[in-house]
């Protein structure tokens, strides 16, 4: 027999399973990204500073977001593999069962999804962490129900309308828990960030100093910053700055604050990395 023409159905496994390769590490990248974003925004909100001013690229995002996310993303895939684990060992036992089970998980979904609409509605809860883990637990029980409800048999009268919702039903539960991870998502990266930055500022007087030298006076000033005149012969610069500390530096810009961070006065500096007008050096 002649082989398939151009390697059809090989072809097709192979292009099949780099799909199923590609979407959960593309899914990764996206929620890695958005963290990083979300992160980065609320640090540099603490400072008075909007994102776009930071110079933060996208690969930033996703590089910088890697290390504090890994944590909760292990947590989540031992939650997983719990969860399986206790599928398979609890199968048997629910099939055997009568509707006590699942009515007990029905219950738990609807507490679940009850704690997330009081924290929608505002309403102190703790932790602003439990909302959105509540609805996705509430969207992973509804989800597994159904399949239960579908393995077990659906009475004769239901049944019919059972299978006419079943796509409308993953996509409601696929949406919801969607909006479930962002939400939690969003709120952990805040928390983080805000942390992040809380902890920045009460390490000020041990960041690396930054000493600026510029060609025009840059009009500097911040407690314990310092400005000195530079009025040597053949002095390429004429000012010299010193006391501030980095808040951030990118591949053209740079972000200094003072030593003492005052959130009604204080500001942040922002230079152009520019050798032949500014010059900036690190000190320990």
């Amino acid at each position: 027999m002649p082989p398939e023409d151009g390697g059809g159905p090989a072809l097709g496994r192979i292009v099949e399973l780099g799909l199923q390769v590609l979407a959960p590490v593309t899914a990764l990248t996206g929620v890695l990204y958005y963290f990083g974003y979300i992160r980065y925004q609320e640090f540099f909100a603490h400072f008075g500073v909007d994102l776009t001013s930071a110079g933060i690229t996208r690969a930033g995002f996703v590089v910088g977001s890697a290390r504090v996310a890994f944590g909760p993303l292990a947590a989540a895939l031992l939650v997983a593999l719990a969860a399986l684990a206790g599928h398979y060992a609890l199968t048997p036992r629910l099939t055997r069962a009568g509707g006590r089970p699942l009515a007990a998980l029905g219950a738990c979904a609807l507490v679940l999804a009850a704690v997330a609409g009081a924290g929608l509605v505002g309403l102190p809860l703790g932790t602003a962490l439990l909302p959105p883990a509540a609805l996705i637990g509430a969207a992973l029980l509804a989800g597994y129900l159904s399949h239960l409800a579908g393995r077990r048999g659906v009475p004769e009268p239901l049944r019919e309308t059972f299978d006419r919702t079943r796509t409308a039903r993953i996509v409601l539960l696929t949406a919801t828990l969607t909006v479930a991870v962002f939400w939690a998502v969003s709120t952990y990266a805040r928390e983080r960030g805000r942390e992040a930055a809380e902890a920045f500022e009460r390490s000020l007087p041990l960041q690396a100093r930054a000493v600026v030298y510029s060609r025009e006076r840059l009009f500097i000033t911040g407690p314990g910053v310092e400005v000195q005149q530079l009025t040597g012969p053949g002095a390429k610069y004429g000012y010299r700055y010193s006391g501030l500390r980095v808040l951030t530096h990118t591949a053209d810009r740079w972000l200094l604050v003072p030593p003492v961070w005052d959130p009604g006065t204080s500001t942040v500096v922002v230079l152009p990395d520019m050798a032949e007008e500014i010059r900036v050096d690190l000190a320990p």
